[in-house]
């Protein structure tokens, strides 16, 4: 805050301006999703994360990492993790609306990278949504190279 010289009034300073720039209507979710994990941490001991998607990646909006001894991650909020590659990104395919999975799918095959490639594989696709609505859930054993511990 800051006073304004020209009507002694108060304004917001740009940094704190630039700090709501960033602002979207899902980041309501990490205030009613924090308590919830802290009450599952004990049950389940291992990290959990809530994302949400955000264009071709999901992004972590709350998590039990800084409180799990079982975190090789402390600071995971805010991050970007690959759809194709982690289990949140693997679940949400599996079970968002045929219409998004298409138009998500279009959008990861358009990348010309791994991940892109991947997306391509009609295969590849079928058998990874075939086998994460069969469990339930998703997974990733390893798959994702660029996590590092």
């Amino acid at each position: 805050m800051r006073r304004s010289l020209s009507d002694d009034g108060y304004q917001l300073t740009i940094q704190v301006r630039e700090l709501s720039e960033g602002f979207r209507d899902e980041q309501w979710i990490s205030a009613i999703a924090a308590p919830l994990l802290a009450d599952l941490l004990p049950q389940v001991i291992w990290p959990t994360d809530l994302c949400t998607l955000d264009g071709d990646a999901m992004v972590v909006r709350e998590t039990t990492h800084r409180f799990s001894r079982l975190s090789f991650h402390r600071s995971m909020v805010g991050r970007r993790l690959p759809i194709l590659y982690t289990a949140a990104g693997r679940t949400y395919l599996a079970f968002c609306p045929e219409a998004e999975r298409l138009a998500l799918l279009d959008l990861l095959g358009s990348r010309q990278d791994a991940q892109g490639l991947l997306a391509r594989d009609e295969e590849y696709i079928a058998q990874l949504i075939y086998r994460t609505r069969q469990r339930g859930y998703g997974s990733n054993y390893s798959e994702w190279e660029a996590e590092q511990k």
